[in-house]
């Protein structure tokens, strides 16, 4: 189920703004000045269709509908009753319903109070208790070691087990035609804070502030190389699986030995470039070769084996089918932005990166520039699912011009090769370059 049209009414109070999305470039730009809700409509977008709706409660609008390309939508209506409950705090209600056409699938109202209501201690506390959470707002904290703003949701998501609360029973579960809605697609924020992120390591029970931020490029660095450790093992499995019955299937005659030499000639070759060329890309170390073969008089019985042997060939370099583009893709796009050095893959180290004089730099090395590059590209080459909805805030963050122009030209090419749908917010011409096709303009309210 694909979204193919956004709306909202009365954002912050004062903006109507309806964004229909290109559904086959799968790519829409959201446009407009500062203060006219393009990051807010992507966290509105990202909290719907993850089920948070809880989120829905802080942000002022009057009524937010998605609609998909089946024909669903998926609309809801927020009312502020004025009442405060002790208990509940302050009472927020949203109407959740989902059409098909004219036809009401199902209605379903969520009560959203103060999420401070259920946990029972004032959330000043908070900050006192984490040293690394300053508090900036009535539900709102920088957390000082990466810089990102939390709100209470993502506080208690974060570090609940480790605050002296007793959470209060939290709002129903959802009916499960509206699971359906929520659920049917992937989707991924990839936020303007992109550059620090959570490692995988835990914190430690005793010191509950040892939140492992690291930046993301060596995150994902680790990440990489474990990605081709696997797919390394999958090749070794595979090879061990046909190897082992090689000479039964070679005696049984598993192989045709009517193949025209010339044609197994060029199959074996083809074979060999395609190695190599996963060689290249950092995923197969290069301890051996296909067979290759010349001359036009072959005998039938040979013939036979050496095409079970292209055949099985085929089948070991198929396991990497999958990860070898992305990386081929990866590299091009960030070795064409990146000057006096290179960036290169293995098993090992994930990134290696490597100056034109031959010296071995760290990922963390890199400018901000190129980790914001890295790593936006990463994310979408290596985290996302198929048909997922990646929301991109602020591309432009860091980047040259030049790079700036470069930009959709590339993600369009990824999109490409993942089947994503990709809405991104900016305020860069140089970002929108001659596309402004793909564009939605942010209006300002009519007078």
């Amino acid at each position: 189920m694909r979204l193919k049209e956004i709306r909202v009414k009365k954002l912050f109070g004062v903006f109507d703004h309806t964004i229909p999305l290109n559904t086959d470039d799968r790519i829409t730009i959201i446009h407009g000045l500062n203060g006219y809700g393009k990051t807010t409509i992507l966290l509105l977008v990202q909290a719907v269709m993850q089920g948070h709706f809880s989120r829905l409660r802080k942000v002022p609008f009057a009524e937010f509908s998605l609609t998909f390309d089946n024909e669903h939508e998926l609309r809801i209506t927020k009312t502020e009753t004025g009442e405060v409950d002790q208990l509940k705090g302050s009472q927020v209600k949203l109407v959740c319903e989902v059409r098909h056409g004219p036809k009401s699938v199902g209605k379903h109202t969520i009560e959203a109070p103060d999420p401070s209501s259920r946990i029972g201690i004032p959330t000043q506390y908070i900050s006192q208790q984490i040293d690394d959470l300053d508090q900036i707002g009535p539900e709102t904290w920088i957390e000082t070691s990466s810089g990102r703003q939390l709100d209470l949701e993502e506080v208690l998501e974060l570090y609940g087990d480790y605050l002296p609360i007793q959470r209060r029973k939290g709002p129903s579960k959802l009916p499960e035609w509206l699971q359906k809605v929520t659920k049917a697609t992937e989707v991924r924020l990839i936020a303007a804070q992109r550059l620090l992120n959570v490692g995988p390591a835990k914190r430690a029970r005793n010191n509950p502030t040892s939140l492992p931020i690291q930046p993301a490029v060596q995150i994902y660095s680790q990440e990489l190389a474990s990605r081709i450790q696997q797919v390394q093992a999958q090749y070794g499995a595979k090879s061990q699986e046909l190897d082992s019955s090689f000479a039964s299937r070679a005696i049984k005659g598993s192989a045709s030995s009517a193949i025209e030499t010339t044609e197994l000639e060029s199959k074996l070759k083809k074979l060999e470039e395609r190695r190599k060329g996963i060689i290249a890309a950092g995923l197969l170390p290069s301890d051996h070769n296909v067979a290759a073969i010349q001359g036009a008089n072959i005998e039938d019985s040979v013939k036979g084996i050496l095409a079970l042997h292209a055949s099985d060939v085929e089948q070991k370099l198929g396991v990497f089918d999958a990860i070898v583009a992305k990386v081929e893709l990866l590299k091009e796009l960030v070795n064409r932005r990146f000057t006096f050095k290179k960036l290169l893959v293995d098993k090992q180290a994930g990134f290696r990166l490597v100056s034109d004089s031959g010296a071995t730099l760290q990922p963390t090395d890199l400018s901000s520039g190129e980790q914001h590059e890295l790593v936006l590209f990463y994310e979408l080459l290596f985290r996302t699912q198929e048909n997922a909805l990646i929301l991109i805030d602020e591309p432009e963050l860091s980047l040259h011009v030049a790079w700036q122009s470069e930009f959709l030209h590339d993600l369009e090419r990824v999109v490409q090769l993942s089947a994503l749908d990709v809405i991104l917010a900016t305020h860069s011409p140089q970002i929108i370059a001659n596309r402004w096709d793909l564009t939605v303009e942010l209006a300002a309210p009519s007078a």
